[in-house]
């Protein structure tokens, strides 16, 4: 994966590191302590220190970047894995590093930035994006429905990665208007969105496999 998307991969962890040098030049006017999480009511609920946020937040983005790059280099079975999902994979990270820390900066600054009314569209659109690429992903390690009975079965992994592209496409469209929705219905319809676009695949994928083994 790092030959083959070398060049994606430095402009994506140079995008991670970005906030970084935001951080360095709104230095000066940053709070000693500044927002990092935020409540179901939308506002913030936890603080960390400024070096922390400038600091430590994109690099420990930009670690599990990698992290999920070398998963998927040394996984043997991804040799022949679709290349458009392996490059859409090295997205997620950059954008929610910018829009999270685009957030925190904004909060620190005295702005009222809605985080989880951006963050949710973004991962709706994510998923929509995702589930298109679904029926196209292989049998792996490291991406996937990866259950035993779908790493059992390759008949299983393709009927419950068929399914799960329908399913993730739709979500990630009911998932969209849920940012209109008031606190704290906002992030319990995003959650029982999620919730069923997880146990579905995994309840079907086990039918599946039982019924044709």
């Amino acid at each position: 994966m790092i030959k083959t998307h070398k060049k994606l991969l430095i402009v994506t962890s140079i995008i991670i590191l970005l906030p970084t040098v935001a951080g360095l030049i709104l230095w000066d006017r940053l709070p000693q302590e500044v927002p990092t999480h935020w409540g179901f009511n939308g506002q913030p609920d936890d603080y960390a220190s400024r070096e922390v946020a400038v600091f430590l937040l994109p690099l420990l983005m930009l670690a599990v970047q990698w992290l999920c790059v070398l998963a998927e280099t040394f996984a043997t079975k991804n040799k022949h894995q679709n290349p458009k999902l392996l490059g859409l994979v090295l997205w997620i990270c950059p954008l929610i590093s910018t829009v999270c820390m685009t957030g925190v900066y904004a909060w620190a600054l005295g702005y009222t930035f809605p985080v989880e009314r951006v963050i949710i569209p973004v991962l709706g659109i994510l998923f929509c994006i995702i589930g298109n690429y679904m029926p196209k992903c292989r049998p792996n390690r490291t991406m996937g429905i990866r259950i035993p009975w779908t790493m059992l079965n390759e008949a299983t992994w393709v009927a419950a990665h068929r399914l799960t592209g329908w399913i993730w496409t739709l979500g990630g469209i009911l998932i969209l208007p849920c940012a209109l929705l008031p606190h704290p219905y906002l992030f319990w319809c995003f959650l029982g969105i999620v919730l069923v676009m997880t146990l579905v695949p995994i309840v079907y994928s086990a039918i599946h496999y039982y019924r044709n083994r």
